[in-house]
């Protein structure tokens, strides 16, 4: 493919159907559709539900896909009533359901569907999930069972390892003194998982409760049904009848307590010019994976490219069953290389956590290299969180981010940099006294370890952990709001992505895969350009940064230079207003104007990618643009 023919929906990386939410109101609560999808539901102004929403999920917990046919809609003063049918068709899963929601001008909405397998298949969920959002944590609730029993409680601040409440009938979020949203379910029994555990920002209600076993065969005819109902009740005034705006001031960043480490991650030596552009990043360390039941006779090459970039090398050793063999095996590499080590984690290969008297015996061996030894999980926070290693034997800690756990729209991906932050901050109530690397961080899951069966990738169909937004500006926009999440959250350092290829970087010089992609060999994606904003982040004198709002925000400040980095998060055109008043110094801005260009350059030149900026507050940022100031401090 070539440059010129990427389309500029590839380059902004747009989502979705295309279609716009319809708002819709209920007495007190307002709420939006779209696609089949009820989100953002507020009472007066106040976010209590993020989303009601149908997940069909097969035997490996994919989402499959449907579409939307024979919308309906009746609106009247005294409310509204929606119905459309919607239509599962991917490979060997067919479902179908009919799905219908009211809203009552008594502040009442109701959900429900009816559904029928057109094919027989297995299946690990089919039926509604609640999204409620994270700042709901600390919030009282009432969850009523099944039993009749009612449980008083809160939504955990902390990340919760298990399910925080089962057995759900209904559950009442106490919104304010005077104010109760309840939500009640039927067809199935409910049960709520914290899902910052995966970085999503939410609590999640919901079906079939996951101590039953699981993949289920669903016979082609089978038929099910449920229905959410959602209401609202005030014992006085409504304690906030408008919506807060929020505004960013110099006041609101958050300063980190240090700079943070940035890195990619490599897996093959790099040509020379992928080399000198990876060194223009100035990046603090770069990861390795050894596997050491695999070849690596290009390790010591590896090893040797890394410190050409001016960084130190990260490895990660991925150990199996034979573990007292290769680990004699690979001692001798590490210790002839221990100058140019960042650091060495050691993890079981396809393990959610490797075991603990293992780990010992392996780090008692490798403490002979003067370098920091660590360990967590490859996988996600969770199985940290649920399995924590002993913090005594490490010297820093590690669990890698993906962003599409769960959801894989747009402001869904946007939206989990908050709960990298409540990772992060859970990670560090637990390893008080540790490091925590967040490594690596890529935009899909690279492996599922909570797989139940294997998949067969069909001729032309691209694997599960490519995404085409890696080449997009979207995917620049994600990856300043996360480094931001990142330094908020006191993350020593983190890995991101990987140097070439469909989750790099960068284009690879030579292609053969055999699926789409929408790159031209060798083109740079606005993801290194990302990079290039933040380049040398490491040895800073200081960094603050704020993710929270629809413009990403990173300060950047050294003995005699400030910069400021900032990124659009959004899908429309925003104004930022400086919180400071700058005249003079050089900028560079990366968007839909002038994307196509900057990834057809061979070896960028800093200085001719900056010009001069003469002084403004109001900067305007098309969707997923991403900008840099620099200037000169005041004496």
């Amino acid at each position: 493919m070539r440059i010129h023919e990427i389309n500029k929906e590839e380059w902004i990386g747009s989502s979705g159907s295309g279609n716009k939410p319809v708002v819709y109101k209920a007495g007190a609560f307002s709420a939006e559709l779209l696609d089949g999808r009820l989100l953002n539901i507020h009472v007066y102004g106040k976010k209590v539900i993020d989303e009601i929403y149908f997940a069909l999920r097969d035997f490996n917990w994919k989402t499959i896909p449907y579409r939307i046919e024979h919308m309906e809609s009746n609106v009247s003063d005294n409310g509204f009533v929606v119905q459309f049918d919607a239509i599962h068709d991917s490979k060997d899963i067919k479902y179908h359901w009919k799905g219908e929601i009211k809203g009552t001008a008594d502040s009442v909405i109701s959900f429900g569907f009816a559904g029928e397998a057109d094919s027989s298949f297995l299946s690990n969920r089919i039926g509604f999930c609640v999204l409620h959002p994270a700042t709901c944590a600390n919030m009282e609730c009432e969850v009523e069972h099944y039993s009749g029993e009612i449980e008083k409680g809160t939504f955990p601040a902390r990340i919760s390892p298990h399910q925080p409440f089962v057995d759900i009938k209904a559950i009442t979020q106490f919104i304010s003194d005077s104010e109760a949203v309840r939500i009640e379910f039927q067809g199935d029994i409910f049960e709520m998982e914290d899902q910052r555990n995966w970085t999503d920002a939410s609590y999640k209600t919901y079906c079939t409760p996951l101590y039953l076993p699981f993949p289920v065969q669903t016979q082609m005819g089978s038929k099910c049904a449920q229905n959410i109902t959602v209401s609202y009740k005030s014992s006085g005034e409504a304690a906030n009848k408008a919506a807060i705006a929020q505004e960013m001031c110099a006041e609101d960043v958050a300063c980190a307590c240090r700079p943070i480490d940035i890195g990619s991650c490599i897996s093959a030596p790099l040509t020379d010019k992928q080399l000198q552009r990876i060194e223009l990043l100035e990046l603090s360390h770069v990861r390795y994976d050894y596997y050491c039941d695999e070849n690596n006779d290009k390790f010591d090459e590896i090893i040797a490219q890394i410190v050409r970039m001016g960084s130190k090398a990260l490895i990660a050793l991925f150990f199996t069953r034979d573990w007292k063999q290769q680990l004699n095996e690979v001692y001798d590499k590490l210790l002839a290389n221990e100058d140019s080590l960042a650091g060495i984690l050691v993890y079981e290969k396809n393990a959610k956590v490797i075991e603990q008297e293992v780990f010992n015996e392996i780090r008692s061996k490798l403490l002979d290299i003067g370098c920091v030894i660590g360990s967590g999980t490859d996988a996600f926070f969770t199985q940290i969180n649920r399995d924590p290693m002993d913090p005594e034997k490490m010297e820093f800690v590690a669990y890698s981010n993906n962003p599409q756990v769960h959801a894989f729209d747009n402001a869904s991906i946007m939206a989990t940099t908050q709960g990298q932050i409540a990772n992060l901050k859970s990670c560090a109530q637990m390893y008080p006294e540790l490091p925590i690397w967040v490594t690596p961080i890529t935009m899909k899951m690279r492996w599922n370890p909570d797989a139940t069966g294997t998949e067969v990738r069909a001729v032309g169909e691209a694997p599960r952990h490519v995404d085409n937004r890696q080449m997009s500006l979207f995917a620049a926009a994600w990856l300043i709001k996360s480094i931001a999440a990142c330094i908020e959250g006191g993350a020593a350092g983190a890995t991101y992505l990987e140097a070439t290829g469909t989750c790099g970087l960068m284009e690879e010089d030579v292609l053969t895969r055999d699926y789409h992609f929408p790159a031209e060999e060798g083109m740079l994606y606005p993801v290194y350009y990302a990079l290039l904003m933040v380049r040398g982040i490491c040895s800073v004198d200081s960094v603050c940064a704020s993710s929270n709002t629809e413009v990403a925000t990173i300060f950047i400040e050294n003995k005699d230079t400030k910069r400021i980095v900032i990124a659009n998060t959004s899908d429309t055109p925003v104004i930022y207003e400086m919180p400071f008043e700058v005249n003079g110094g050089r900028a560079f801005m990366l968007d839909e104007t002038n994307v196509a260009e900057r990834a057809s350059v061979g070896i960028p030149e800093i200085d001719d990618i900056y010009t001069s900026f003469e002084g403004c507050r109001s900067i305007r940022l098309n969707p997923y643009a991403v900008f840099a100031l620099e200037y000169l401090k005041k004496k």
